[in-house]
């Protein structure tokens, strides 16, 4: 296990974390971006509808994992990073689609983030990429949650507050 100097963002659809993520980019820390919604944002640019993008959950699932790793695997170790989302967040997503998580788990245990923040959810809104419905959305946050602590994270709970307040909070853990 290699051990890190990221921070993973973590939380359920809705839950702020790519506007934290952002105003920690403002402030100068690197950031890597939730990659679902590059590849989504990627395909739509290309003319693509969300159903298409979607149409084979199992593939864009593996697809997102695949980035991901390919990601992470590039990071410097010893670099302050922050990610919107972390690889243990496929763990959900997989679940969902019926695959076999033993992959996730794998390369989920390659590396330790230094620490994992839990975003508390906000009011469900849609942006044109979200395809789950609030029921949804509360049980994956828990399925988020309970997968960083079965591998053993000790979550950093951050309440729905202020964008500013949010970011002192994390900003105050490193």
């Amino acid at each position: 296990m290699r051990l890190t100097n990221w921070f993973a963002i973590t939380g359920g659809p809705c839950s702020g974390k790519s506007t934290v993520v952002a105003a920690l980019q403002g402030m100068g820390y690197e950031i890597v971006e939730e990659v679902a919604l590059i590849l989504i944002s990627g395909e739509l640019a290309k003319g693509f509808s969300l159903d298409q993008v979607r149409s084979d959950e199992k593939q864009f699932q593996r697809r997102i994992l695949e980035a991901k790793v390919e990601i992470e695997r590039n990071l410097p170790l010893e670099k302050i990073v922050f990610l919107d989302r972390g690889l243990p967040d496929s763990m959900s997503y997989w679940r969902g689609a019926g695959l076999d998580l033993s992959p996730v788990i794998d390369v989920s245990k390659e590396l330790r983030y230094r620490k994992v923040f839990f975003f508390e959810r906000l009011p469900m809104q849609s942006e044109g990429f979200r395809t789950e419905d609030d029921a949804q959305a509360e049980l994956l946050a828990r399925e988020h949650a309970q997968d960083y602590m079965d591998l053993g994270y000790e979550l950093i709970r951050v309440p729905v507050m202020s964008v500013e307040e949010r970011v002192k909070l994390i900003v105050s853990h490193i």
